[in-house]
């Protein structure tokens, strides 16, 4: 029986190796003629001053980041017009030119990390959930105005939204340095201090709000997420709702238990200790998302 779980061990690492290769392939191209014909069809609906605010890869995210939707051009087309839209009443073109109102407390609140880049060059970015506040996001809430009581915070979603522009802009220079192209990113996640709170109430739907912002106008960015100190109960679900999931998904997600069964499983993805944080077994102290941000700003990096 030991034998056999090793075999399907090394065949599961096999499958996983070899998903990585095609994808990271893929990632680096051009788009192909057939995925233009999707970009072309999308880009119509858009005003020409929408279509002229958006970069190549902000298209190529999105045509790839839909392409397993069904029907795929019109999901496409809606996902195109979504986050332009979005971008205008955002105010995006302004995000990496000044910070926006509660920017400093809220990268405070949330705060994020950018380490090292594995073997394809992805950054890695870090999050240690006991560093998050929600009294303080709640704060931030309170003090939007623009917002209707009972409905998402503008404010929050917009500030959500300037720390993802940051960490695309650094991606897209680390690619450009690097001579590649890459527009997706590692996230390592550290449960420790979780409780089962998180499951329900008002911290679930906070914490899925800012979330939401990723997963709605910044399609297709996500490369691999490693979630350390995994309560057991959060890895028994995992483990049955696996079977259930795209292969590509699952090659995605790695839940993990302690640092050191991490930085193992992150070195045989091609992450080596030096690009791992410090917290979750490597040697990179990282640099504050919201560090970055103000250097971009008093640099004129937009």
């Amino acid at each position: 029986k030991k034998k056999k779980k090793k075999k399907n061990v090394s065949k599961m690492a096999s499958s996983v190796a070899q998903i990585d290769e095609r994808l990271a392939a893929e990632e680096a191209s051009p788009l192909t003629a057939e995925e233009q014909k999707f970009a072309d069809a999308a880009l119509a609906g858009l005003t020409e001053e929408q279509r002229a605010k958006l970069s190549p890869v902000d298209i190529i995210t999105v045509v790839r980041g839909y392409q397993t939707y069904d029907p795929r051009l019109e999901e496409t087309n809606k996902a195109m017009k979504m986050i332009a839209d979005w971008r205008d009443k955002a105010g995006y073109e302004k995000f990496l030119k000044e910070a926006l109102p509660m920017a400093a407390e809220f990268q405070k609140a949330w705060p994020e990390r950018i380490y090292g880049c594995d073997k394809y060059g992805h950054i890695t970015i870090g999050f240690r959930f006991e560093e998050l506040d929600i009294a303080e996001i709640d704060k931030i809430i309170a003090s939007d105005k623009t917002s209707e009581e009972g409905s998402e915070s503008a404010l929050l979603l917009r500030l959500q939204g300037q720390k993802l522009a940051t960490t695309m802009k650094y991606k897209v220079l680390a690619a450009a340095a690097a001579g590649t192209q890459r527009y997706k990113h590692s996230i390592v996640i550290d449960l420790s201090g979780m409780g089962m709170s998180i499951l329900s109430g008002h911290k679930r739907q906070v914490i899925k709000m800012v979330m939401d912002v990723s997963a709605n106008y910044f399609p297709e960015c996500v490369w691999k997420i490693y979630v350390i100190n995994a309560p057991f109960v959060f890895r028994a679900m995992w483990a049955v709702v696996k079977p259930w999931i795209h292969p590509i998904t699952v090659a995605k997600v790695n839940v993990l238990g302690s640092p050191k069964d991490a930085v193992k499983k992150m070195a045989e993805a091609g992450l080596p200790e030096t690009a791992v944080p410090v917290w979750a077994g490597g040697s990179n102290e990282g640099q504050q998302v919201g560090d970055i941000l103000q250097k971009y700003i008093s640099e004129g990096t937009h």
